[in-house]
């Protein structure tokens, strides 16, 4: 099979009754199927560590042990390591100014003809292998070597850990910063909604005979939040208050969440008085007057001329 940009010529077999299957046909049913699974893997799949695959080995030991696991290389090949190993350091003293010598331990592809297969026994003399355990290459490369069959190859050799060597042992304990996760990032869950425009349940806080501001209770079931996500909110809605010959007035200050939860928050509005203020035209006004702000019909007034309600956003994860 040939491939072009990438994609495979894919054959598929196919079967007719009474039809003399001979290996090759059988060996097709194999390779088609081999193809498209590694085709799908690197078009749709990140590469690399995708499970298992732990490495350990502290300073002063002289071989370290992998767990088992399994990854996907560039191309999209499966690497399965189905049982630990353990691999001894390498037998190097240091680099050539005597410091620790650095190294990659990957896990790499290997193409059926370097795997010892289970070999049977055909007619007239034949002989073939009929089964191929899963193997991989698990070695020790040089990230600065680039002799060809031997060099590093990033996305086709996969790192497990890095490792500073001297003197046949390990300087310090293994590097797990060179390691490289299969699995997407977990992407957060955000939902926006708002209150109802005029409609929002407003009440002083934190009670009626001396508030500081006032308070809502926002639900965001809509959203189905699984667990208290972070909220980020603010008050919308006119900020200017003015009634007959009093006024102007400027109704505003600091919100902040309290009390949230997967179905909703409170949304505080502290508002400080005794301060000056410019309305929207630019003249001064008085900042939250406490004979408005204390008033008992303030929060009808919120929704009523000012319209206030709340805007939020919620991000879980």
């Amino acid at each position: 099979m040939t491939s072009t940009d990438d994609i495979p010529t894919l054959d598929r077999p196919a079967f007719f009754s009474g039809q003399q299957l001979r290996a090759a046909d059988l060996d097709a049913v194999t390779r088609y199927h081999r193809e498209l699974s590694w085709l799908h893997n690197r078009s749709m799949h990140n590469w690399g560590i995708a499970s298992g695959y732990q490495v350990h080995g502290l300073r002063g030991d002289g071989a370290v042990r992998v767990e088992a696991g399994f990854a996907l290389d560039c191309r999209g090949h499966e690497l399965i390591l189905t049982e630990p190993a353990e691999l001894p350091v390498p037998a190097v003293a240091g680099d050539a100014q005597g410091k620790p010598a650095t190294y990659f331990l990957t896990v790499s592809w290997l193409d059926d003809e370097a795997i010892d297969a289970e070999v049977r026994a055909g007619r007239c003399g034949t002989s073939g292998a009929v089964r191929r355990p899963e193997r991989v290459d698990l070695r020790w490369q040089d990230p600065d070597d680039r002799l060809a069959g031997s060099a590093f190859r990033p996305g086709v050799d996969v790192v497990l850990a890095g490792v500073e060597v001297q003197h046949c042992r390990l300087a310090a304990d293994v590097s797990g910063a060179e390691r490289r996760n299969a699995m997407p990032e977990e992407i957060p869950y955000v939902y926006a909604g708002q209150s109802p425009h005029g409609g929002t349940a407003w009440r002083l806080w934190p009670d009626a005979d001396q508030p500081i501001g006032v308070a809502a209770t926002i639900t965001t079931t809509d959203a189905g939040f699984g667990a208290p996500p972070r909220y980020l909110a603010q008050v919308a809605g006119s900020r200017v208050y003015a009634k007959g010959d009093e006024g102007p007035y400027v109704i505003d200050g600091y919100p902040h969440v309290a009390n949230a939860g997967a179905a909703g928050f409170e949304l505080r509005v502290v508002l400080p008085t005794g301060l000056g203020a410019v309305d929207d035209d630019g003249a001064e006004a008085t900042l939250n007057p406490a004979s408005v702000v204390r008033a008992a019909e303030f929060p009808t007034l919120l929704n009523s001329e000012l319209q206030w309600y709340v805007v939020w956003i919620g991000i879980e994860g």
